[in-house]
């Protein structure tokens, strides 16, 4: 009886995840989603976010570095970036070898930050890569690993990019890492 509490317990709390992320995704996809748009300096965010992120770095050794251009101000809300972020580090610690390293970086160009992550991961199979941002997909080497998902983490980021007038996109090589990439308009 115990085993199979826990089993349910866990299946539970994995469905309580989904349907959040769903009624989430629904919610930026229809403009529910009541954005607090700000100057955001993107240094002193992602410092922040990477202390935010050392208990799961040491769970698997794994570093995260900032590698900032000489313009880091961008107009966007504090915890949609945030989520995209969460997100898309996630997905990198999942699918990178423990000892590994997960770097952030950011480049201007004439109206947006672009923010790197890039691992040194499985990658992406050129096949995959026109569907990683839609919902509920899943590529089968994640379907085939035990990394658990439900293949709407991409989508929230493509959809809260997009709602905060960015762009989002994957540059993958198979077996040789993936940098996910998103931006954001410039203060």
């Amino acid at each position: 009886a115990k085993t199979f509490a826990k089993a349910i317990l866990h299946n539970s709390e994995r469905l309580s995840v989904m349907v959040a992320d769903l009624i989430d995704l629904s919610r930026i996809e229809y403009g529910d989603l009541k954005l607090n748009i700000k100057k955001i300096d993107l240094i002193i965010f992602m410092n922040d976010f990477i202390i935010s992120m050392k208990s799961l770095t040491k769970k698997k050794e794994i570093d995260i570095i900032f590698k900032p251009s000489d313009y880091n101000f961008v107009k966007a809300d504090p915890q949609a970036l945030e989520r995209i972020m969460n997100n898309l580090v996630d997905n990198a610690f999942k699918y990178s070898e423990k000892g590994s390293t997960i770097e952030i970086s950011t480049i201007r160009d004439h109206q947006h930050v672009r923010v790197s992550v890039s691992d040194t991961g499985v990658g992406v199979a050129d096949e995959d890569q026109e569907h990683i941002f839609d919902r509920f997909y899943r590529t089968a080497s994640a379907r085939a690993s035990d990394n658990k998902g439900s293949g709407l983490g991409l989508a929230i980021v493509k959809n809260l990019t997009n709602s905060l007038n960015g762009e989002v996109g994957v540059e993958s090589k198979d077996c040789s890492g993936s940098i996910f990439w998103f931006t954001l308009p410039i203060n």
